[in-house]
């Protein structure tokens, strides 16, 4: 968000810019990436409808857990439906609070993962 300088109003400088994100089936397992874009473009997720793909494995923006996640947790709940997150995009000095916000949702959400440090792997 950014202030215009003549209206002095909020505007969401990214408004206007496509984000895509991608559905990999690799021998049966869905992986969605989702790029850019975040839980306050519903009407994206609405579109696609990704809760018919049978998700496995959804690479998420943080922003669906801001603000204790609801917007993103009812986002993830209604269109994605994966069986397990990776989010991404964290700032490492912020990692931390993600993580306790992971923990706030663990009751709605499935299995959450947050990366440590750089090149981590994890196997599914």
């Amino acid at each position: 968000m950014e202030t215009d300088e003549k209206t002095g109003e909020k505007k969401n400088r990214h408004a206007d810019i496509e984000n895509l994100g991608f559905v990999f089936d690799i021998n049966g397992y869905k992986i969605f990436h989702c790029g850019d874009t975040n839980p306050w473009n519903e009407k994206e997720y609405k579109t696609f409808n990704l809760q018919e793909e049978h998700i496995d494995l959804a690479f998420l923006e943080r922003l669906f857990m801001v603000g204790k996640g609801q917007t993103g947790i009812n986002i993830i709940e209604k269109y994605i439906q994966p069986k397990q997150i990776i989010l991404m995009h964290i700032t490492p000095t912020r990692k931390e609070s993600f993580k306790n916000l992971v923990l706030i949702s663990k009751e709605r959400l499935p299995d959450i993962h947050i990366f440590d440090k750089q090149m981590d792997k994890k196997s599914f």
